[in-house]
């Protein structure tokens, strides 16, 4: 099963938070917020961020 992440321009990962409005990063893959699809991720992506395939 493949999973992607979504990270912004410095490399870090986006964090999976919890009733939070602000976006939160960081450089911990274990706790980075992960999708099932390429698509699924983009769609959470803004104009700051990108895409990544971890498996």
């Amino acid at each position: 099963m493949e999973q992607w992440v979504i990270v912004n321009l410095q490399g870090e990962y986006l964090k999976k938070v919890i009733n939070s409005l602000s976006e939160e990063y960081t450089t911990d893959l274990s706790q980075a917020l992960k999708f099932g699809s390429k698509r699924a991720a983009q769609k959470e992506c803004d104009v700051f961020e990108g895409v990544r395939q971890i498996s």
